[in-house]
């Protein structure tokens, strides 16, 4: 499979925090990786900088946007 895209992983991270508890990003990090059922190495796939995982990255832009929303 490949990754999920930033919009992709809106709506899974909406359903985890609906529930109004904070969440470690380590934590959201291992629960969308389980609910993509990705594998190790697609988790450790980097940016072109090198300096985070693409996936990491991509939590990140979802999280951003989600509260942009106001959600």
């Amino acid at each position: 499979m490949a990754l999920p895209t930033y919009q992709d992983i809106m709506l899974p991270l909406l359903k985890l925090i609906a529930d109004g508890k904070q969440y470690r990003i380590s934590d959201t990090e291992q629960y969308l990786a389980e609910y993509f059922s990705l594998t190790e190495e697609e988790r450790k796939l980097r940016l072109p900088s090198g300096k985070k995982t693409t996936f990491y990255d991509r939590i990140g832009w979802a999280n951003s946007y989600l509260k942009k929303a106001g959600l």
